[in-house]
Formats: C-alpha cells, structure tokens, sequence
C-alpha cells in the first residue's frame, strides 16, 4: 500500500451563524470545503461548496429547529476518494450577534483506500460457462445490477447500479454495501440477506444514500452464483430503481401519518373491522375509550369490547352494517356502573375492491360530557322520591329522636352499612342525635366532638367525605377530617377495633348553612357506586328540613315566655334536652323558668284585650370583630375591648417528626379543590429539590386552605389562583397569588387584624378577619412569618415564610 493511500483521521469543526454564513473554522475543515477558509469566510456554506450544502441541508434545517444531530453517519466524496463521515450538530448561541448559530462538527476515520488487486487462486475461479461474458450482459442492461462476495463487498457493479448510488465503479469495487445504505437497521439485515440468498432469492427494498446527499430506493432481488462444484462463490443483484415511486409512497404515508395524527388530536374515537367483526385497527383514542391496546384487541371481535348489557346491541348494528344498512348516530353505552358514558356510533364502509366491502369502520363519539337527557332526569326523579319518602317518614314520626333513628335504618338498609350515626352542630360542638350499630363505649366518645375553627367554611363546601380505611389505620381523607374536628384521634381506637374499610360522611344543609352530618361506616360498595352525589345532597337537605320542621313543632307545643324568636328557640333546645333524657343547658334552664314565671312578652301569644302586638322583624346581626374573637375564643359574652388580636400565641404546634413533603401536600390540596369546585382552577409553581418541613401539617394546611378560599373569593370567575414555594437559603417560601381588584397597603394591616377599620379600599367590602386571623395566628404558631401585598388593579399575594428547621433526631 502506498503512504498516499494509508487512511488519514480528519475532525473537522465548522461554526455558521442563523444564516449558514461560515464565521469560524479549524484547518481540517479547509478539507471538506475545498478552500481555504480565510477565502470562504462570512460567505455562506451554499456558495463556498455546493456539494457539502446539499448533503448538509437536511440536517441544518433539523438543527435550527432546535433538535440537534448526533453521531449522523454518511458516505461522502472528497474529491475522488469516498469518505464515511460521523456528522454532529448542535445550537450555538452567538451572544455578540443576539443570535443562534450551528456548530458543527465531521470526523472521519480517513479516506478509504482502493481496495489492492490480488490474482485469484485457481480453486476459487468459476466455471467458465457460468461467468463468461457476464459483466458484458450486465453493463449493457438498463436495470441496476450488481455482484457481491459472501462478505457482502461490491466486486462488480453496471453503470445503471453506479448511476443510482452517484459513484463510479472503482469508488464501489471493494467496499461492503452497508457503506452505502442509509439506515442502521438495513446495516444490521446483511448478515441475514446473505445466508438467506446462499438457499433461495432474496427479494427485498435497498435504500442507498447518494454522494449528492440524496437518497435512492432500489427493489433488488439477490441471489446465489455457484462455481465448479456446486459451491456459492458469488451472490448476483438486479433491481430496478423506484426512487420516484418510493418517494411519493412516503409523501402518502406523511399524508396518512398527519391525517391519523389530526383525528386523535380531535380525539375522534376510530375501530376498523373485518364482516366477520374482527378488528384490524384501533386509534389510541378507541384503545382509551375501550379500555384496551391495539396489540389486544386486534383481532378480537369488536362486540366483545364493549360491557355485557351493550354486546348484544352493538352486535345488533354491525350486523345491519354489513347487511348495507346505514348505522348513525346511535347511542351506545360503554364502561360500568358509575364510569358508564355515552356514545354516538356511526359505522361505513371503510375498504371497497369490486363493489363489496372489505373493511369497514365504527366511529364513536362522545355524545355529552354528562349523562343524556333522559338519564339525568330518570336521576332527578329518584332524588324527588327519596326525598318524598323523607317526607312522609318526618309526617308519621312523633318527635325528632324517631325520625332520626328511621332515616338511619333506611340508610343501612339501602347501603348496607355496618354502622350509622347523625350528628348536629351546635356552637361549634358536633352532638351525637342518633347511632345504630355502635357500641356503648363507642356512642359515649362520639357524644361531643369539638369542631376546629372554619368548619362552617368547609361544611359549606362538602358535598360529600369518603375517609379510605387500611387495615384499621385511615388513609385518604384524614386530613379533612383532622381539618374539622379538635381531637379527631379518639376515632382511632373506634377504627383499630372494628376495622371498617371506609366512612362516608356527607352534611345536613339548611338554607346553604350545615347544621350537622351523618356518617355511614362499611357501606356495600357496590351499592353506594349506583348512588350518585346529588342523591347524598338531597337527603341531606330533605333530612334538615324535617328536622328543623319537627323541632320547631316541638318549641310550638311549650308556651315560650321571652323575647321572641330568642325565647322560642331556647324552647325547642330545652325540648330536645328533654327528649334525649339529658339536662338542658344554662341557657335553656333560664329559658324554662322563664316559661314557669308567668311572665310572658311572647307577640305570638294572646294579650288581655285579645289583640296581638305586632313586632318588627329581627335584623340580621352583621359579622363583625366581636363575633370573630367570640368564635375564635369560644366565649360567651364578647370583651369589651380588642385586646383579644395581641393576646400571646395560644395554638400549639405538634412538628411533623417524618417531615411534611411539600410538593405532595400541594398537589393533595390542588386535587381537593378540584374535587369540591372545578370553576377555579389552582395553578402550580412549585421549585424543584424542596426540603421536608418538620412543622404542624394541620396548621400548614388550614393556614394555605384559608389563604387560597380568600383568593379563590376575590378573584375574577375565570382567573385561576396561584400557590407557589419556593426556598430561600434555610427558608421556604409559600405564595397564594389571586387575579382580583387588589388591596392598597393601609389596608393590610386592617386584614390582619393590626387595625380597628371594618371596610377596605379596595372594593371587596367587609373583610374575612377570623379566616386570616387564624392564618396569622398558625403561622406564627409554627414559628414563621405572614405578609400580604398587593396593589389596586394588580391583585394580592400572601407570603408565608417558614425556617427549614432539621428534626432532633437529624442533628449530629
């Protein structure tokens, strides 16, 4: 070999701006342009090599996409010597020009020398009558035509073959077919293609890469030359050329590729199928629908897919379809039980060949996000008649206490539940009214459950709670339930002995107001998914009025001897005293002495004279500070004073000893208000490598519940409510951000309680002080630190910023 002919490595490194202007290259690129690089400089790539543009093109487009190119394998000529070149490309920003360029960057294992001519040895010439003349039949045919050796090296190619690859003969004698193809997985067939052709022809597709960096397709069919003996000493290809049909094969399937890509983004649901049923194709939108992969169902009948009350009907309209019936827009039901939705089901010829069909295909089309019409009213009637049957059950009872244990039973029975109870708020005490099913033990630690500030606020909310139980250990919906009651842990024992696997909990509301719950534990949960949310809702309105009904009959058949509406309801709460065999309140035993007195101003009640004074109605009180610090304190009769807002912290904080992870516990509250409201959306913008929080979960959660219900109340009906965290050095800082109208900054201290001001500036009139009060108050509980800003016109953000304090047991 001579030294000319030894292989040189080249790395070759070309910078271009967004233009392929060339800015910057190294001496080995001077190879592949073909020029000195001081001649060609900030001229584009285009016009200092046309040759190197054109196979470059492709991949510079890719680039400037921002995608970039990596270990991009190509055969190249430099000159007359044939090269493989490994080609990367990357983005490379250009800050003095304010722009993108491309850097990049050719190596190569150097120029291929030809391949050194050798006398074969005389075992391995040919026949004589098997080879003569065969290179001059194959280099007058127009087809491509081609020899290879076992190891699959060109050793003889016709002008039509060199003609397709854009090389003369010499640059391919010698050199493997893998140099030239363009795909690594056609590299890798070789090895198959030879030993399959050493027994039989092997046809198949090529797909060469041009020296002009073009592409070529050539349907080849390859196969064994035998030499004396019997023996493959030789493999012969011809082909035929069909780069233009290939071309527009490929233009086709883009075209199908987009138009399949386009009917999934409409989330058009698609299943194609044989007259016998059997389902060749399914886009990704009918595999969701269906509950099921292409790789499944392909194959399998398309009725089998759908629930069993569906099969027969489905199978019904195919059979019409291939019968030639037009089937349209017709409903048809998929899933089971509550996951149950409707469809529209168009099905049409999809293959016809000589007036017959093939191939046909079934669209489905979601006919409503909710259920249809007829279903949501067969819904409402069952809601009118259970609370119809609530009803009558309130008109045939005697008192409340009967009433309340009938509707019990009738839930158990309905849900099969392995207990009952209802309760009724009263001054922020949940009283057990009624229990089936509870124990003696039990019915005694669930007689007053004191309820946490801001319970109104999520009672409102709670349409209804469902509390998923491990083992005897609660798992989702704990945290709500920690939300609403003080001590909710003396349910644990309750749960570890009885090992329930749920509770579900939904409110008793009356004019939008809860005035107590009922909780069912163990329900058959097949019958409580046949029982939707609204069902829930209904008796639970249907079951306060008839108790707000029965109570206020059962204060009519006391005389009320006080002052009006006041004295009637101390009545009713002395009479369901009595009724339960407990001893009436201090307020209620005055009320009664009072009734005893003889002393009567009851304007319902006949006078002498016979005349009854008329009285003006009551005015509804307004929700002012001395109401705040009365909830908040649970006193009886408010101070006369405000020193209540600089009292010391009175909240204990109980620091999480596994550490609170704030990215679950944001998502978890994300998820909540997605459960109970869906108008406004929470955005997320949550840092990532957030440390845990070793605080009080409870209060961190009611302190950004708080925050959030502020936002979500002042903000405009479509704008969504950011809650952001983020950490400062050995701080997180947590960040609930609203849309609204904004707050000037002399009414921040108001909203805080620093001020004595009831009105803000900012036009969102009486300001919610127990909410951010009892966020203040958490925060600085947990040692941290609350602040709002906010501008008019730009909304308002409240920061809370907490220490990253380490638990004990992390310390050195």
């Amino acid at each position: 070999m001579n030294e000319r002919d030894k292989p040189t490595t080249f790395d070759a490194s070309l910078l271009l701006d967004g233009e392929d202007r060339i800015l910057e290259g190294n001496r080995d690129a001077e190879v592949f342009l073909e020029k000195p690089l001081e001649e060609v400089r900030k001229a584009t790539l285009q016009t200092a090599n046309p040759q190197l543009h054109a196979a470059l093109k492709e991949l510079l487009a890719k680039t400037r996409r921002g995608r970039g190119v990596e270990d991009y394998a190509m055969a190249y000529k430099v000159g007359k010597r044939l090269m493989r070149l490994n080609i990367n490309m990357s983005p490379y920003p250009l800050e003095a020009l304010g722009a993108t360029g491309t850097l990049v960057t050719i190596s190569s294992v150097g120029m291929r020398p030809m391949p050194e001519r050798r006398a074969p040895k005389e075992e391995e010439l040919p026949a004589p009558e098997e080879t003569l003349g065969l290179p001059q039949l194959l280099g007058i045919m127009p087809e491509p035509a081609f020899i290879l050796d076992l190891d699959a090296n060109f050793t003889y190619a016709n002008p039509a073959m060199c003609a397709v690859l854009g090389h003369e003969e010499e640059e391919l004698v010698g050199r493997p077919l893998s140099f030239f193809m363009r795909r690594e997985d056609a590299r890798k067939a070789l090895d198959t293609l030879v030993e399959a052709a050493r027994s039989a022809p092997w046809r198949g597709e090529l797909e060469f890469n041009r020296s002009d960096g073009g592409i070529s397709f050539v349907a080849v069919t390859i196969d064994a030359l035998k030499a004396g003996r019997g023996k493959v000493k030789r493999l012969l290809g011809i082909g035929r050329d069909f780069t233009s049909e290939a071309r527009i094969r490929r233009e086709r399937e883009d075209e199908l590729q987009r138009v399949w890509s386009l009917l999934e983004k409409v989330g058009l649901a698609l299943a194609c199928f044989t007259p016998d049923f059997r389902i060749t194709l399914l886009s990704q939108s009918a595999e969701e629908v269906l509950a099921t992969s292409s790789d499944r169902a392909i194959g399998t009948p398309l009725p089998d897919l759908f629930p069993d009350e569906s099969r027969k009907e489905v199978a019904s309209l195919l059979e019409k379809a291939v019968a030639g019936d037009e089937i349209r827009d017709v409903v048809v039901h998929v899933g089971r039980k509550k996951k149950r939705r409707a469809f529209f089901m168009s099905v049409k010829p999809a293959v016809v060949t000589g007036g017959a069909a093939r191939e046909y295909m079934a669209i489905l089309r979601e006919a409503a996000h909710q259920l249809s019409e007829m279903e949501e009213a067969e819904a409402l009637l069952k809601v009118s008649r259970r609370k119809e049957k609530i009803m009558e059950l309130g008109l045939h009872t005697v008192g409340s206490r009967e009433f309340v244990e009938s509707c019990l039973r009738d839930l158990q029975e309905e849900l099969g539940c392995a207990a009952a109870a209802l309760f009724t708020i009263v001054r922020s005490t949940a009283l057990l009214r009624a229990q089936i099913g509870l124990e003696d033990g039990e019915a005694k630690a669930l007689a007053d459950l004191r309820l946490r500030p801001g319970h109104a606020r999520l009672c409102g909310m709670l349409v209804k709670l469902q509390v998923e139980i491990h083992g005897g250990v609660p798992r989702r919906g704990w945290d709500e339930v920690h939300s609403l009651i003080e001590r909710a842990d003396v349910l644990l024992p309750i749960l570890r002995e009885r090992r329930w696997r749920g509770i579900t909990v939904f409110p008793l509301r009356r004019e939008g107001r809860a005035i107590g719950a009922i909780a069912l534990a163990d329900c058959d949960q097949v019958k409580m998914e046949m029982v939707e949310d609204m069902a829930f809702t209904a008796v639970g309105e249907a079951v306060a009025s008839v108790l707000a009904a029965l109570e206020e009959r059962d204060a009519g058949s006391h005389p009320a001897g006080g002052e009006g509406g006041h004295q009637a309801g101390a009545s009713a709460a002395a009479a369901l005293a009595a009724e339960e065999g407990g001893e009436p309140s201090p307020p209620q035993k005055a009320s009664a002495e009072g009734d005893a007195g003889g002393e009567t101003n009851d304007p319902g009640g006949d006078m002498e004279g016979g005349a009854a004074i008329p009285t003006a109605p009551m005015k509804e009180k307004e929700h002012d500070y001395f109401e705040i610090a009365k909830e908040l304190k649970g006193e009886e009769s408010p101070p006369d004073n405000l020193a209540l807002f600089t009292e010391p912290v009175i909240e204990r904080s109980m620091p999480s000893p596994k550490g609170i992870d704030l990215v679950a516990l944001l998502k978890d509250i994300k998820e909540y208000y997605g459960r109970v409201e869906r108008k406004k959306e929470i955005f997320l913008e949550i840092e990532d490598d957030l440390p845990k929080l070793h605080t009080d979960k409870r209060m961190l959660r009611e302190t950004l519940l708080q925050l959030i219900d502020n936002a979500r109340k002042f903000s405009p009906p479509d704008a969504p409510v950011i809650l952001g965290a983020e950490r400062w050095g050995d701080e997180v800082l947590l960040r609930v951000e609203d849309q609204g109208s904004g707050i000037p900054a002399e009414a921040v201290r108001e909203i805080l309680g620093w001020g004595l001001g009831e009105e803000d500036s900012g036009g969102r009139g009486k300001v919610p002080r127990g909410g951010l009060y009892l966020c203040r108050k958490y925060v600085a509980a947990m040692g941290g630190d609350l602040s709002i800003k906010g501008k008019p016109g730009e909304g308002t953000t409240a920061f809370v910023r907490l220490r990253v304090l380490p638990f004990i047991g992390e310390m050195p």
